[in-house]
């Protein structure tokens, strides 16, 4: 009987992480459209990149900056690269300095 309750206790456990974590994907996935259309300005982009919501801090910096118009692999190879920072870089592990140096390029890009 106890054995039982612990089965179920886990499974609970696993299905609330599950939600989570699609709760996140699709909050990511909504981001990267609404900044891909404009809806979501390369400012706003910079702020989230300098004060992230947890939702953010384990996402790629690469996938966000990507998703901004005109700036494809490339632009966002070379800015990454610039800020000393890896294409699989999280955006919760990105020191300060590379994220001014991040915002910097967008910053001139969106003039």
């Amino acid at each position: 009987m106890e054995d039982q309750t612990m089965v179920e206790g886990a499974m609970e456990q696993r299905m609330i992480a599950l939600v989570k974590a699609n709760h996140v994907r699709m909050y990511r996935a909504e981001l990267k459209r609404n900044v891909a259309s404009g809806e979501v300005s390369v400012a706003d982009v910079m702020e989230l990149l300098r004060d992230p919501p947890d939702k953010l801090k384990t996402m790629k910096a690469y996938e966000l900056i990507c998703a901004i118009p005109r700036v494809g692999p490339t632009k966002a190879t070379k800015v990454l690269r610039r800020a000393q920072a890896s294409v699989s870089s999280r955006i919760g592990n990105l020191s300060r300095p590379s994220l001014e140096v991040i915002c910097l390029q967008l910053q001139h890009w969106n003039r």
